[in-house]
């Protein structure tokens, strides 16, 4: 359970904590944009050498089969991925790409982009002293954050008044 309350608080926020399960239940954290049929180039907004983005669709069609069509990030980030709950068609003369589109990263060894392969976590753990809980999950669903992404839970760069960690590991692979 949660809590949250600014009554009695001698500062505002009551801290509160939870963990969520996340793997199997990944498209109840994200809003989605509804069902889609896309033609020419069309771009996902990112943040420049930004976290991952996570879109989600009921339903997604990229391409008519004739006009050359691309589902892409706007401008260089960690990754994006994209949730259909639905049907995914991708037609002939289409495609859903990320050339060019990799975060910048200055060093091989840089631990906010590590080289591994990325797992949707099965539950995660949420922590705020500052945000209510349904202002935590509605800054996920709205933003299209991921926590799989270091970024979001890593320490020394995650959003301020919000800790997210791994409570369980996940084995779906987002990378191979």
């Amino acid at each position: 359970m949660s809590l949250y309350s600014l009554n009695g608080a001698p500062k505002g926020a009551q801290p509160w904590s939870g963990t969520f399960a996340f793997g199997a239940n990944i498209k109840n954290f994200y809003e989605s944009r509804g069902s889609a049929t896309l033609t020419g180039t069309n771009e996902i907004a990112t943040l420049l050498d930004g976290p991952e983005k996570v879109v989600m669709y009921d339903d997604l069609t990229v391409g008519d089969g004739t006009s050359a069509t691309t589902l892409t990030a706007s401008q260089r980030c960690k990754g994006l991925t994209i949730i259909v709950s639905g049907d995914l068609v991708v037609k002939n003369n289409a495609a859903i790409r990320m050339t060019a589109r990799g975060a910048r990263v200055d060093r091989g060894d840089d631990p906010r982009f590590p080289f591994i392969d990325f797992l949707i976590p099965n539950k995660i753990g949420l922590y705020s002293d500052v945000m209510s809980r349904k202002a935590a999950l509605e800054l996920i669903a709205m933003h299209g954050l991921a926590p799989w992404d270091r970024g979001f839970w890593d320490a020394d760069g995650g959003l301020p008044g919000l800790k997210c960690s791994i409570a369980e590991a996940g084995t779906v692979k987002l990378l191979d």
